[in-house]
């Protein structure tokens, strides 16, 4: 028993972790740590406080409005789930607690489509678009501002995905651009020298504090790493000194051959 408690516990809590981190609205995020935590001012709630003396839904004046019947059972809740673009049957949940149904769902969306996932932004939409069109005095109104709502749900979807995509363009465009300059000779038995150095100009001196660090990969899989902080007047040479350094901390472990990699291709090509 105690194990089955810390695996929902753990589940829980990457839950709370991908939401509160993932691309969406913040009151969006708030609405939905509300709803799954029943803390919505559902009129039933209301009611129980004597706020209001009737806690029958404003939309179907027939069943007492509550997270369930406001967002799976009313009959307009049900057509918007299956008119929008996710195509939901409510009916299939019935059994299932709203505050399971809504993480359950969401975690399914996030596993087939991914942490930026376009659905999941067309889900909460959706549940946002259901929730703020309650307070409407009329059905006319309350109908009107519902299908408006799931239109401009569409459309946050759409503009998502299209955002998504032009972003994979840009990572895609600045890998196909990439250089690779190679000089010298090695083999597969090489040891492997990776450098780099960070250096930022400073007003009113020729030298700036530099960074510069290496990790040594050897063959037979040990790995030694080191850093220092020196002086340099441009990048390039903060570069070079991470070279230099890297090759001279290679050189106390007696290395035969090596293979070094840096971001300077001027650096490459100059050896």
């Amino acid at each position: 028993m105690k194990n089955v408690g810390a695996t929902r516990n753990n589940g829980s809590i990457t839950f709370w972790k991908k939401l509160w981190k993932g691309n969406i609205l913040p009151k969006w995020k708030m609405f939905l740590w509300k709803l799954v935590n029943n803390a919505l001012l559902v009129r039933r709630g209301l009611k129980r406080r004597n706020i209001i003396q009737d806690s029958l839904c404003v939309i179907c004046s027939q069943n007492e409005e509550f997270e369930k019947h406001l967002f799976w059972d009313c009959w307009l809740a049900a057509h918007i789930w299956k008119s929008c673009q996710l195509g939901i049957n409510t009916s299939s949940a019935f059994s299932i607690p709203m505050s399971s149904w809504v993480k359950n769902f969401l975690i399914f969306l996030w596993k087939e489509d991914g942490h930026e996932s376009s659905r999941v932004n067309l889900f909460i939409a959706v549940m946002w678009g259901i929730w703020i069109q309650t307070c409407p005095a009329t059905l006319l109104r309350w109908i009107q501002g519902i299908l408006k709502e799931v239109e401009q749900a569409n459309c946050v979807s759409k503009k998502h995905t299209q955002v998504r995509c032009i972003r994979q363009e840009v990572q895609q465009h600045r890998l196909e651009n990439q250089k690779v300059c190679l000089a010298g000779q090695s083999d597969i038995h090489s040891d492997i020298l990776l450098v780099d150095g960070t250096w930022k100009a400073s007003k009113g001196t020729r030298n700036a504090i530099a960074a510069v660090g290496w990790i040594l990969v050897r063959a037979q899989s040990n790995t030694h790493e080191g850093s220092e902080c020196v002086y340099a007047h441009s990048a390039l040479q903060t570069e070079a000194l991470a070279v230099s350094k890297g090759l001279a901390y290679a050189r106390q472990y007696e290395v035969d051959s090596i293979i070094v990699k840096t971001g300077s291709s001027k650096l490459v090509q100059a050896s």
